[in-house]
Parts: C-alpha cells; sequence; structure tokens
C-alpha cells in the first residue's frame, strides 16, 4: 500500500465521525445502520483524489484533460498530479479536524462561556505581541530570542512572519473585544481595557500594512454597529464610501502601482481558473496547487506563486466540483442552529468568519495555525452556545477514537517527512559523504522518488556503465514527466553521457512545466549552448526574460556579447533584474546599453535609484542628466556616501576640481581611497602646495595618515622644493623600517634627494 493511504483512510474515518459529533441527531443518531456504507463511498472517493485509484484514458480525458497533456503517452492516470503532495495536505486538514473536536470535547466538559472567552481574549492581547516580535526580528523564536518549534522552511505554519497572516490572526479575537469595549454591562475599568486591547490590534494591523486584514476588520466594525444600534445607521452609510477610500489610499501607499491588480492577484486567479478548467471533475490534487499551475499560466509576469491567494478558488482548483461538493456539505452541516446567548455566539461566529473573509484575497486557512483556530471558535460556538441535544455515548467515543487514529497517522506520516526530506535534498545535490546514507533512507521510505533515481544513474555514470545509466534516466523522464526539477537533472545527466538530442528534449520538456522558472530556461540554454550554439542565444533571453540572476549573465555574454540584446530581455522583469543588468553591462564596458538597462530599471520602480546609471551617463559624457539625476538623489539621501562620491566623480568630469575635492573629504573617513583622491583632485586644482594644504587639514582633524597618502605627501613634498620637509617627515613616518613599506620608501626618498624641479 502507497505510504500515507492509512493516514488518509482514518482521516476520513475521523471525518465522518465528526460530523456525528457535531450534529449527532442528524447522522449517527439516526442513521447509525448507514454510516459503514457512507465511509466506505467517501473513502472511496478521498482514494481516487489522492491518486490511489487509476483513471483509464478516457476518462481522464473528460474529467481531466490536463492529465493527457502533463503525462503523455499513459494509458491510465491518477486524479492527482502529485499523491504524495496530497497525503501531506491530508495531515494538514487532520491538524485542523483534531483542533475542532478537542475544543468541543473541552467544551462539552467546561461549558462555561464566559470563561472560554476570557481564555480568547487572552489569546487576542499574546497573538499582536508575539506577531509584533515576530515580524521585528523577522524569526519565528519568541519574542526573537526564545528558539520556537516553528522551522524556518516552515514559517507559513506560524503566520507571524507574513504581515497578512499576522493581521488575519488579530481577525479572531477582534469583534469580542470590540463588542466588550462598549458593553455597557461591564465595569469601567474593563472597557477602558477592552478599548486599549482593540486600539493596540488595530494599530498592529496598521503598522504591518495587512490592508485585507484592515478591511475585513473596518467590514466587522460596521456590521457590529448596525447590529447593536450603536450609532444612526445614517451616519455608518455615509462614512462607508470615506472608509473605503481611506483602506484603498493605505494600500495604494503601501504598494505604489500594484492596487488595481490586487498585488498581481488578478492574474493569478485567471491562471487558476485555466487550472481547474482542465482538472474539473477531481481538481490537480489537494497540496499540488503550487506545482500544477505553471503550465496553466495565462499572466505575463514572471512570479512564482504556491498559492492562489484566494482559498476557495484553490480549493475548487485542487479538488474540483467533487471537493466544491463536499465542502458544501460541511457547511450545510456546519451551519448555525438556534443559540442560548445569540449575541455571544455571534461574536464568536464573526471571529472565524473574519478569517474566512480575509481568505477571498489571501490564503489563511492554508496556514495550519489559523486553520486551526478558525474551526476551533466554529466548534466553540456549536457545542457551548448551541442549544443542548441528546446523542450517543458510542457516537462520542467513536468520533474521539477515529481522531485520534487518524490524527497520529498523521503525526506518523510527518515524521516520515522529517526523516525523507533532508535525504531528498541531499541527494537533490549530490554533494556530501553521507550521500549513501542519504539514498538508503529515500530508498526505504519513497523509492520511487526520482532524485534517487538520478543519483544512481549518475553512480553508474561514474563507474563507466554508461548503458545502464542511460536507462535509468530514460526511466526518470518517462515516469515523471511532469516534474521539471527531475527534467532538468536528466537534461544535464543526458548531456554529460553524450545524449545531446535527448537533452533538448528533456530540457524543452522543463521548459513546458515549468515556464514561469528561470531555472528550466537556463538549463536549455546551457544544453544548446553545447549542442546547437545558434539557438543558445535566443534561449539565453528567454531565461533572462524569465528572472534568471545575474550570476548567468555571464554565460549568456558569452554566447553573444551584445549589451542591447540583453537589455531587450529584462524589459518587464523587474527593477532589480534590470538594475543587476545594468550593473553588469557597464562592467563589460558597454555603457550605452547600461544606461538603457538603468532606465529600464527607472521605469519599472520610479522610487528606487541607482548611483551606477551615474557611473554610465558619466562614461557617455551625458553630464547634464547626470546633474539631474545626482540632484534628485542628493536630496533625497543628502548623507548617502555612494551619491556623495557620484557627485565627486560629476565634479571632476566638469573639471570642477576644488568642489570635488570637498566632497571626497567628506568621505575621507569611511574610505581611505577617498582620502587619496581629495587629494590628488586638489591638485589638479592648485598644484602640490593645494595638495599638501589638504594633507596639513586632515592631520588637523584627527585623520591618521595611512601608507598611500604618507608617500603621496612625500612626491607633493619634492614636487614643491621641500626637499628637508621631505626627508625629515618620510624618515620619522617608519616606512623605511617595515619591509612591506621599505622599497616604496627608498624611491620616495630617492625623489626628495633629487635636484628641485623650479617650480
Amino acid at each position: 500500500m502507497h505510504h500515507g493511504t492509512r493516514a488518509a483512510l482514518h482521516g476520513l474515518i475521523a471525518l465522518a465521525l465528526g460530523v456525528g459529533l457535531v450534529e449527532p441527531d442528524h447522522t449517527l443518531g439516526r442513521a447509525g445502520r448507514l454510516w459503514p456504507v457512507l465511509i466506505a463511498g467517501a473513502c472511496f472517493v478521498v482514494a481516487v483524489l489522492l491518486g490511489y485509484v487509476p483513471l483509464p484514458s478516457f476518462v481522464s480525458a473528460l474529467a481531466a484533460p490536463g492529465l493527457l497533456e502533463r503525462f503523455p503517452g499513459w494509458m491510465v492516470h491518477t486524479a492527482s498530479v502529485d499523491a504524495e503532495d496530497t497525503t501531506d495536505a491530508l495531515t494538514h486538514v487532520l491538524l485542523v479536524w483534531g483542533a475542532a473536536v478537542a475544543v468541543g470535547v473541552w467544551g462539552v466538559a467546561h461549558w462555561r462561556r464566559r470563561a472560554m472567552e476570557q481564555a480568547l481574549l487572552v489569546l487576542g492581547i499574546a497573538l499582536p505581541i508575539i506577531a509584533l516580535a515576530h515580524a521585528f526580528t523577522n524569526t519565528t523564536s519568541l519574542f526573537g530570542v526564545v528558539p520556537t518549534w516553528v522551522r524556518a522552511p516552515y514559517k507559513f505554519f506560524a503566520p507571524f512572519l507574513s504581515h497578512a497572516h499576522a493581521g488575519s490572526a488579530l481577525l479572531l479575537a477582534w469583534p469580542l473585544v470590540l463588542y466588550d469595549t462598549a458593553n455597557r454591562d461591564l465595569p469601567l475599568g474593563s472597557r477602558v481595557t477592552y478599548g486599549a486591547v482593540a486600539a493596540f490590534m488595530a494599530f498592529a494591523a496598521l503598522i504591518y500594512g495587512a490592508t485585507g486584514p484592515l478591511a475585513v476588520m473596518g467590514l466587522m466594525v460596521v456590521v457590529l454597529t448596525f447590529r447593536q444600534r450603536w450609532l444612526p445607521r445614517v451616519v455608518l452609510a455615509a462614512a462607508a464610501p470615506f472608509a473605503i477610500l481611506a483602506v484603498i489610499g493605505f494600500d495604494a501607499w503601501m504598494d505604489p502601482g500594484n492596487t488595481g491588480n490586487l498585488h498581481g492577484r488578478t492574474g493569478i486567479w485567471a491562471s487558476t481558473l485555466n487550472l481547474t478548467a482542465h482538472h474539473w471533475l477531481l481538481g490537480a490534487g489537494g497540496g499540488t496547487f503550487a506545482d500544477a499551475l505553471s503550465p496553466y499560466r495565462t499572466d505575463l509576469r514572471f512570479e512564482l506563486w504556491d498559492h492562489a491567494h484566494q482559498d476557495y478558488l484553490e480549493w475548487f482548483s485542487e479538488t474540483g466540483v467533487v471537493g466544491v461538493a463536499l465542502a458544501l456539505v460541511a457547511v450545510g452541516v456546519m451551519r448555525p442552529g438556534r443559540t442560548r446567548d445569540p449575541d455571544r455566539a455571534w461574536l464568536i461566529s464573526a471571529g472565524a468568519a473574519g478569517v474566512l473573509i480575509h481568505a477571498l484575497v489571501d490564503f489563511p486557512l492554508r496556514l495550519p495555525a489559523l486553520a486551526m483556530s478558525a474551526a476551533a471558535m466554529l466548534a466553540w460556538r456549536v457545542v457551548v452556545h448551541q442549544e443542548r441535544r441528546d446523542t450517543s455515548p458510542w457516537a462520542i467515543r467513536a468520533a474521539l477514537i477515529g481522531v485520534l487514529v487518524a490524527n497520529l497517522a498523521g503525526a506518523a506520516w510527518q515524521l516520515r517527512d522529517r526523516a525523507l526530506e533532508p535525504a531528498s535534498a541531499l541527494l537533490w545535490s549530490a554533494k556530501g559523504g553521507t550521500t549513501e546514507l542519504a539514498a538508503a533512507t529515500v530508498r526505504r521510505l519513497a523509492p520511487w522518488r526520482a532524485e534517487l533515481a538520478l543519483y544512481e544513474a549518475r553512480t553508474l555514470a561514474v563507474g563507466s556503465r554508461r548503458d545502464q545509466a542511460l536507462s535509468l534516466v530514460d526511466d526518470v523522464v518517462a515516469n515523471h514527466p511532469s516534474e521539471p526539477d527531475a527534467l532538468r537533472s536528466a537534461a544535464r545527466l543526458y548531456l554529460a553521457l553524450g545524449e545531446g538530442e535527448r537533452a533538448v528534449a528533456a530540457a524543452d520538456r522543463a521548459v513546458e512545466e515549468g515556464r514561469w522558472d528561470w531555472r528550466s530556461h537556463a538549463t536549455r540554454a546551457r544544453v544548446l549552448a553545447v549542442v546547437d550554439r545558434d539557438l543558445a542565444a535566443a534561449a539565453w533571453h528567454d531565461a533572462i526574460e524569465a528572472g534568471a540572476p545575474w550570476s548567468t549573465f555571464e554565460e549568456a555574454w558569452a554566447v553573444l556579447p551584445v549589451g542591447l540584446y540583453w537589455v531587450d530581455a529584462v524589459q518587464g522583469a523587474g527593477n532589480r533584474q534590470d538594475a543587476a543588468l545594468g550593473t553588469f553591462l557597464l562592467r563589460k564596458g558597454d555603457a550605452e546599453a547600461a544606461a538603457l538597462a538603468f532606465e529600464e530599471a527607472t521605469f519599472d520602480a520610479p522610487g528606487v535609484m541607482h548611483p551606477q546609471y551615474v557611473d554610465a551617463l558619466l562614461k557617455l559624457d551625458r553630464l547634464d542628466q547626470a546633474e539631474q539625476t545626482v540632484a534628485l538623489a542628493r536630496s533625497r539621501y543628502p548623507e548617502d556616501p555612494d551619491w556623495i562620491a557620484r557627485e565627486a566623480k560629476l565634479r571632476e568630469k566638469q573639471l570642477r576640481w576644488g568642489d570635488a575635492s570637498a566632497l571626497w573629504m567628506t568621505l575621507a573617513r569611511r574610505d581611505p581611497k577617498a582620502a587619496l583622491r581629495s587629494v590628488e583632485t586638489a591638485v589638479q586644482d592648485g598644484g602640490p602646495e593645494n595638495g599638501l594644504r589638504v594633507l596639513l587639514r586632515m592631520q588637523a582633524d584627527g585623520y591618521r595618515l595611512d601608507t598611500n597618502l604618507l608617500l603621496r605627501r612625500a612626491q607633493l613634498q619634492a614636487r614643491a622644493g621641500l626637499q628637508e620637509e621631505c626627508v625629515r617627515d618620510l624618515t620619522s613616518s617608519g616606512l623605511l623600517d617595515r619591509k612591506d613599506t621599505r622599497a616604496r620608501a627608498e624611491k620616495a626618498l630617492w625623489e626628495c634627494r633629487k635636484k628641485p624641479t623650479a617650480p
């Protein structure tokens, strides 16, 4: 049985039995004899979704035509693009369901509503404090000091390194804190405390720049005010448009230029719909969004998207019509019923609803910490605030056992991942002395993985067993046609084994599967540079256009050393890419192309200025443009040493030596080269005497002259006819006594003792 099948089946049992816990009189309470049949049918559906049940090609052609495109030549397919990733996603679902059941059981045993609300308020106070600590320290350590069990690669488990998700965490307790702030039944001191907490939570969301959660907070204020009639409704109606404008303005201020397309979300939503159209019935498989999306991207912007930033749309793309139907059933089961305390129950519902609303423009439900919290609050509302119902103790016990077993299975799968992933990463890199041990680990836990076959193929190739190595690489390409990482490695191995045509075919397939991944394009370009050099330049153009970093520019330049061609490649690639190429071209001596690249960077990000752009303008003698750029930059960054240096270079180009010397002098303490340059420009302005005056000024200001300045002083003294001072200063400087400076000092001393030149 495939690893993870047991976790999937037990998770489904926990789901069915958990429904009995929430609404026992609608499921197990009345249909006890039907539950085995329902569970068996649901298990079959989940087995199909996980990819454990193969689908014939004619079924795939109807339900998921994308499978035929991604796996050409296969006679049978599985609904999930990657069943292993889907099983990983299921373990997160088990966490969410287990949290809901745990809170439900605790609520049944301790159903005092006020005590539970106070616990939520404490959580509402603790969350923003921890969130702010994480944001400012950029680590998941508690308060930036005590390490937590949340590992760095899994930063999205805890939401606090992401401003939007930290803001979403604040939404859980926001309605309750807001309500108690205006609750006249509470003492004044309590209301003031709650008001301070509410203000702090809103301030935390504001400084985070969490636009989505801030908008949801405002919506909650409006809805709660309407519900409690705290203000005349006409006042709220009049204020609503201004609030909307304020949110839009804040968003535009935080990230200029991206508000219109919701920070790229509209493009990725269109791509997600395109993915769904190719996997409409059963979806691409839970947890496979990042891998499944790439071939169906419709936007023209290079950016890697791990999530759709719309949880419901992502759910649809991963689970299809079947998953949407199951979600609707769950919504029907969890629909609110009659409550014993409607106002308090509504506040609890609103806290969870805030996260659900935020999921319309982000992915808070993909973070187990937030999904578990929202599920726990919904379970809390059901078991604490709704009217009590009779149920069977057997059903409760069965539900708890099912949840326990399922979560234990999920924990076992996670432990398996913990042992497998480091070994897998080591095999991908093929480095380190423990590679064979890593291969043994992957062989034991996941023998179907592509990295294992590729490692064995490399081993065979090194052992001069070429035919066997080729056979293994062929198997990887045939069995993993939708994995860009595997295809890229296969292409490199083919090339090393002398199979150029196969290498090109594998690289082409990697580009098809990962067209927005520069690594696929770069691999294809490297292969073509060996197989067909005439096509390599176009391939490198595609790679740079897709976002290849500056470290690849040298390879592209070796194929075609024409700067304007590469400037065309970075158009629309973004400010960093443009600026990196500009710096590279400037180093290669193509100042004209470098200037164009920097102008592209300025167009992409008008607020960002690049000192190297001035270097390019100076090489091209475009002094007027350089003057305008430097003046603007100095007005924005008056103390920035990079821009001070550029202004000094500009003054040198304008032959304004005195101004240049003064500017270099301001940088002398930070950069010894600037100190020497200050002396040189002073000499250009007024001869050696002027240079000596600058050196005296440095000494008067407490600046200690280094070796280069001491030797330059001796040269200037010799040119000015000050032989005695030159000999005396050189002798007392100690340069003649040091091995590393003796030769240069003796040469300077000889120049000092020469017959003086007439001034």
